[in-house]
């Protein structure tokens, strides 16, 4: 018999193992608030039960209510334990992928919150340079509001208010939807070894049975009917472990088809949130850059004055 599930199961563990980099990346992401599963559910439990502790729990909802749905409103009954192995690699290459998305959503945020500091740095050290000299009143001086040091003071709080969304609809919701694929596909896949193995070992005791029957017809005698009781069992519980065999593997087929061919659906909302949290980053530089322009223009009537002196 092909092992089918023992090959898919290697693949999902090699992606594991040569992903250290991108480990590492969720591991660094994951912020104080914000909890994952710490170990996989046994074989035996089952994936539609997963609840995962987190920081978005409406979207991580969503995802988990998606995939369950889909499990529930498939009626197949085909043998589709061979097609997990193709599945297997679908979802080793969309789950790097993720992992990629993952580790660039964590450098811009971080990227994000070193230059909104940078910034806050430089008018500061502008300000001191303007200390005593014409510019003082619209660069740093602390009791105007129009000043570049207020102006920016305020811009600050906006750019962190922004990194936090960034963070909490953006960031969050790539680690949740990982986390969640794996930790799904990773139960339903241990599942459908075990019963792989089960199944194998009917398999064995039953090919063992027909060999010593057949044997002993060969030599002209008839089996006890304590052994041919045996066989028959055997061959109803290998009938039994096979159709639980195909039935997981069924349903871990439609969830794996669900994450990898239909994930779009799950895309769609981080795209929609990166999008509404770069309007709000692009209207408030905007607002800042005309105020700061404002200042600009006052001092440079002054500049224009004390040149023309």
């Amino acid at each position: 018999m092909v092992n089918m599930t023992g090959d898919l199961l290697l693949a999902v563990d090699d992606a594991t193992t040569n992903g250290n980099e991108e480990e590492s990346v969720l591991t660094a992401a994951t912020t104080a608030n914000t909890t994952f599963p710490t170990k996989i559910l046994d074989a035996e439990e089952d994936s539609t039960a997963i609840v995962l502790p987190t920081a978005n729990n409406a979207s991580a909802a969503s995802i988990n209510e998606r995939l369950n749905k889909a499990i529930a409103n498939d009626n197949s009954e085909k043998n589709r334990s061979p097609d997990l192995v193709g599945l297997a690699a679908d979802f080793d290459h969309m789950r790097k992928q993720l992992r990629g998305l993952i580790a660039a959503c964590k450098k811009y945020h971080e990227t994000s919150a070193q230059t909104d500091t940078s910034k806050t740095e430089i008018i500061s050290f502008m300000a001191k340079l303007a200390d005593g000299s014409p510019l003082h009143d619209d660069i740093g001086k602390a009791n105007n509001s129009d000043s570049l040091v207020h102006i920016q003071s305020s811009a600050a709080k906006k750019a962190k208010d922004n990194v936090i969304e960034f963070q909490k609809k953006v960031l969050d919701y790539a680690i949740e939807w990982e986390s969640i694929v794996t930790s799904r596909a990773d139960v339903e896949l241990k599942k459908c070894k075990k019963l792989e193995t089960d199944q194998e070992h009917y398999e064995g005791k039953v090919e063992k049975l027909r060999e010593e029957v057949n044997k002993l017809e060969t030599a002209g005698k008839k089996p006890g009917n304590a052994k041919l009781e045996k066989l028959a069992r055997n061959e109803e519980k290998l009938k039994a472990s096979f159709k639980v065999h195909e039935a997981a593997a069924n349903k871990a087929c439609v969830l794996l088809e669900q994450i990898v061919q239909h994930g779009w659906k799950d895309l769609y909302h981080m795209v929609k949130a990166t999008v509404n949290c770069e309007k709000h980053r692009v209207d408030g530089e905007a607002a800042t850059f005309a105020e700061m322009k404002e200042a600009l223009d006052r001092m440079a009537v002054i500049h224009s004055a004390t040149k023309k002196a």
